[in-house]
C-alpha cells in the first residue's frame, strides 16, 4: 500500500512539527511524500528534517484540508495535524487494520474520550450533552441534535464509526476527493472552524463510506490542546459556537432527514439549544455580564439567518446523491 503525508500547518509549533517529521522518517513503511499544506502569509520552518515540500494554500482548518491534492499520486493520504507523534509502526499498523475493516479511512482516537476522568465526563456530558456509550456498534455516534456519544469500554483495536477526531487519519484519495469537501469552506467564515471534525467525518459516513476509528497504532498528539486554549480565550467562543452548533446540525442531521425525522431533529435539537440557554445564563450571571447569554443568542439567530440565504442555499447538499454514486461508483 503505498501512501503519501499532508500536514496542515500555520507553522507556529515549530517543535511539534520537528518532532513529527523526524517520526514519519523513522516510520517501518516510509512514505511516497510529505508534503505540508502552510496557510499563505505564515513562515515556513527554517528546519529542513527530510524532503517534506512546502505548499502554500488558502488558511483555514477546512481549507487547508479541502484541496484536490495535485502533489500527490500515492492511492492512500495520510492527513495530519501539525502535533502528532508516531511510533514507528504507527502507519504499518493503521494499514494493517485499514485492511482488515475494509475502511475508507481510519482515523485515530487521538484524544481518547473513554479515558477521561469521571469529572471531565460529567462535565462533557453536562455542557456539551457528549454521553459515554456501552454498545460496542460505534466508535463515535452522531445523534439529530448535533451532539455526539462514545464508547466508554474500548475492547478492540477499531471500530467502525460515524465520527472521528482530526488530527490523524488515514484515507482513501479517490474516497477522500469524491467527498467534496471544499463546499463545507463555509465553515472558516466563522473565523474559528469549531466542529470541522464531525463535518468532515459524518459526510463520509452519510454518503455511504466506511469510516473506522484506531485505538491502538501508537500515534499520539503532542498539544492539541493548545488551539481550543486559543479558542476559549476568544470573547466571541460563545457565538460562534451557537452558530457554528446551528449550521451544521441544519445542513448534517435536519437537511439529511424527512418527515417525522426531521420533526424528531428539530424538538431534539430545540431541547439541546434551551439546555445550552440555561448554561450560558448561569455563566453570565457568574460573570455579572450578559455578554455570553448574548452572544450564544445572537449565535443562533444568525445562524437560522444564514441557513435561509441564497448562498447557504446555493451550496451541495450534505448528503449528496452524486457523491454517492461516485463512492459506489469508485468501489464497482
Amino acid at each position: 500500500m503505498n501512501y503519501s503525508v499532508a500536514i496542515r500547518t500555520l507553522g507556529t509549533s515549530v517543535e511539534s512539527l520537528r518532532l513529527e517529521l523526524e517520526s514519519l522518517h523513522q516510520q517501518t513503511i516510509l512514505p511516497e511524500k510529505i508534503i505540508i499544506y502552510i496557510a499563505r502569509g505564515y513562515t515556513r520552518p527554517a528546519f529542513t528534517v527530510g524532503k517534506e515540500e512546502y505548499v502554500e494554500v488558502d488558511k483555514g482548518m477546512v481549507s487547508q484540508r479541502a484541496l484536490r491534492y495535485k502533489e500527490i499520486s500515492s492511492e492512500y493520504i495520510l492527513m495530519l495535524d501539525d502535533d502528532v507523534v508516531l511510533a514507528p509502526d504507527s502507519v504499518e499498523r493503521l494499514i494493517g487494520q485499514m485492511r482488515d475493516t475494509g475502511a475508507h479511512c481510519i482515523a485515530v482516537d487521538t484524544f481518547k474520550n473513554h479515558k477521561l476522568k469521571v469529572s471531565a465526563k460529567i462535565r462533557a456530558a453536562v455542557g456539551n450533552l457528549v454521553f459515554p456509550r456501552i454498545d460496542q456498534k460505534w466508535a463515535f455516534k452522531m445523534h439529530p441534535n448535533g451532539s455526539f456519544s462514545y464508547l466508554n469500554k474500548v475492547k478492540k483495536v477499531a471500530y467502525p464509526s460515524q465520527s472521528a477526531a482530526g488530527p490523524a487519519a488515514l484515507w482513501r484519495k479517490d474516497i477522500l476527493l469524491a467527498l467534496r469537501f471544499e463546499d463545507e469552506k463555509w465553515l472558516d467564515n466563522l473565523g474559528f472552524a469549531y466542529g470541522d471534525d464531525d463535518l468532515e467525518f459524518y459526510k463520509l459516513h452519510i454518503n455511504s463510506g466506511r469510516l473506522f476509528v484506531s485505538f491502538d497504532c501508537g500515534i499520539e498528539n503532542l498539544d492539541g490542546k493548545s488551539s481550543s486554549a486559543i479558542f476559549q480565550r476568544d470573547s466571541k467562543r460563545f457565538y460562534v459556537r451557537a452558530i457554528s452548533n446551528y449550521i451544521r446540525w441544519h445542513r448534517m442531521q435536519y437537511l439529511s432527514r424527512n418527515g417525522f425525522h426531521r420533526v424528531g431533529a428539530s424538538l431534539t435539537f430545540g431541547f439541546k439549544m434551551a439546555w445550552f440557554g440555561i448554561i450560558h445564563l448561569c455563566v453570565s450571571m457568574a460573570y455579572r455580564n450578559t455578554g455570553p447569554l448574548k452572544l450564544f443568542l445572537s449565535g443562533l439567530v444568525d445562524g437560522r439567518s444564514y441557513t435561509h440565504s441564497a448562498e447557504y442555499k446555493a451550496i451541495p447538499p450534505y448528503m449528496n446523491k452524486k457523491i454517492k454514486e461516485s463512492i459506489i461508483g469508485i468501489l464497482g
